[in-house]
């Protein structure tokens, strides 16, 4: 099949993610809609849900043994390029370069999350949903780079609030956002920031006062991602 090496390359950086939560190896299922993937991290912080549009038809079930190696060739292409899946190899090319990596037997990848648990997880992380603009995002990545580390939010009525502490040295920062929402409160180590940064614009999440998970999700017109996220202990 014949793809746009820039689109794939997108929507697989955004299941791999990187650092403590890097997603290093996934199964990818094709079929006549969408590719799509339900990976967990391998500290059990982070699932992701991740769909492309388009037919995937004949890439089928696939291991993908290095997610990592595979993102960057895409990134090296430009342009239109041809994908075909083998017995055991996964082969990109375009006129003038023909790159083969090895797939391995999805039976031997073990993350995959099964889709009726994931779907339990996301309802019940679902319903208490706000959007953070691409300036939202932008500005408290500002704040985060000077202060870092572990972060607490909360939210009631239209405020959002950042409070970051470093020491003795603390900011809060408070947004208003489009959305009425409840009362919640939730504090989030620093791979919160690895999930936004990865996404690079806006989001939208929802987050239940006391809930066990924080869901992020990002979507556009060819790609659809969900974040399940574990908060950490007050």
């Amino acid at each position: 099949m014949k793809i746009d090496s820039a689109t794939l390359s997108k929507f697989l950086t955004l299941v791999n993610l990187s650092g403590e939560i890097e997603i290093k190896e996934c199964i990818l299922r094709g079929d006549a809609d969408k590719l799509s993937v339900i990976a967990i991290t391998p500290s059990k912080i982070v699932i992701v849900r991740g769909e492309l549009k388009g037919d995937f038809s004949t890439v089928g079930d696939i291991g993908i043994d290095d997610l990592s190696l595979l993102k960057r060739m895409l990134t090296a292409f430009s342009g239109e390029i041809d994908l075909i899946v083998t017995t055991n190899k996964l082969k990109l090319s375009n006129k003038s370069t023909k790159v083969e990596l090895v797939l391995r037997n999805p039976q031997y990848i073990l993350n995959e999350v099964d889709k009726t648990k994931f779907s339990d997880i996301h309802k019940k992380s679902s319903g208490n949903e706000f959007t953070l603009t691409p300036e939202n995002v932008r500005e408290f990545q500002r704040y985060y780079g000077v202060f870092g580390k572990e972060l607490l939010i909360s939210g009631e009525n239209q405020d959002i609030t950042f409070d970051l502490a470093n020491g003795d040295n603390s900011l809060n920062l408070t947004i208003q956002v489009a959305e009425t929402i409840n009362k919640f409160e939730v504090k989030l180590a620093s791979l919160f920031m690895n999930i936004l940064g990865t996404i690079a614009t806006g989001v939208k999440l929802s987050i239940n006062d006391g809930a066990n998970a924080v869901l992020v999700s990002h979507n556009t017109d060819d790609v659809k991602i969900d974040y399940i996220v574990a908060p950490l202990m007050k």
